[in-house]
């Protein structure tokens, strides 16, 4: 029996599935995604992440995100930016993989940083679904343990495979123990290679 593997050069390259289970595939892929997350008109984010799966069961990706407020002082006389920064890096093992599916369970590091750096373990599961040419879906629940506090962070995207870019939609909710920290709609464009 031949080991499911990565295409050789992006979704979709050939038939429905985007893994195939011929001998003509390399042992991993990667993608690098650029996103922008709209919260309100004076809080947004924009985000960066890089990832490589293995055909081997391995998953390495790294992200951060820049979410910026406009505020303005008590008298409304001039305006500043307030930045935020989340960032991590995380390995990930494959609990199940097919030509039309990755689950992966993931475990690593979430960092913060506003006035101080503050950082802890993160887990999370992430679902990719390569249903039919051209649409890939994902999911991703996390949980992090930073500054004496769980934060959770919810993502899902729908995407259009063009070649070896897409272009996706969807959520992003990152919420601590007391309320929703930060929520809204997303934008992005992943390049596969």
């Amino acid at each position: 029996g031949t080991e499911y593997g990565p295409f050789p050069s992006f979704p979709y390259a050939s038939g429905d599935g985007f893994m195939t289970d011929s001998n003509d595939h390399r042992s991993y892929f990667f993608n690098t995604e650029f996103n922008y997350h709209y919260l309100t008109s004076n809080l947004r984010s924009y985000g960066l992440k890089w990832e490589t799966q293995f055909v081997g069961t391995s998953k390495l990706s790294f992200d951060v995100s820049v979410y910026e407020e406009v505020l303005t002082n008590e008298f409304n006389f001039g305006t500043h930016i307030d930045r935020m920064t989340f960032y991590g890096f995380r390995y990930g093992y494959a609990l199940y993989r097919s030509p039309q599916l990755i689950l992966n369970l993931e475990g690593g590091f979430r960092g913060l940083q506003r006035r101080t750096s503050h950082g802890g373990v993160e887990a999370a599961i992430d679902l990719q679904l390569f249903p039919k040419k051209p649409i890939i879906i994902e999911t991703e629940i996390a949980a992090a343990y930073i500054s004496n506090g769980p934060l959770y962070t919810i993502e899902s995207s729908a995407g259009i495979a063009l070649g070896r870019f897409e272009i996706l939609g969807g959520m992003r909710i990152l919420k601590n123990r007391d309320a929703d920290l930060l929520d809204g709609f997303r934008v992005g464009l992943r390049v596969w290679y």
